[in-house]
């Protein structure tokens, strides 16, 4: 990339796009290490899924940080966050109503 700067001027930054998705947990603190600030990717989970720590809270998060600290952004879709939203407020009214008890202490009828 510095090359291509010298030659044509353009300039960029040093941020790492996943190919096809796919990288290691072990690639963050490479990239720190190697002077790149924060990588996109499509996939949530590390190649290896034995090695994957991604958590739930990570997915909510602007980057995921589990991995050697580096910020990894996930490319976000509309229909994708509709769907997840829709799962989120079915899971929580559930939850919210079948969990309710009325103030003598007995379970609200569902």
């Amino acid at each position: 990339m510095n090359s291509l700067f010298e030659r044509t001027g353009l300039h960029h930054d040093n941020v790492m796009v996943f190919p096809y998705g796919i990288f290691s947990p072990e690639a963050g603190l490479a990239l720190k290490e190697n002077g790149f600030f924060a990588a996109v990717n499509t996939d949530v989970t590390p190649a290896d899924l034995a090695s994957n720590e991604t958590t739930i809270a990570d997915l909510w998060s602007v980057a995921i940080l589990r991995y050697g600290g580096f910020p990894i952004f996930t490319r976000r879709y509309i229909d994708h966050e509709l769907r997840i939203s829709h799962l989120m407020d079915y899971w929580v009214s559930h939850a919210f109503w079948s969990g309710i008890t009325t103030f003598s202490g007995t379970r609200a009828a569902s």
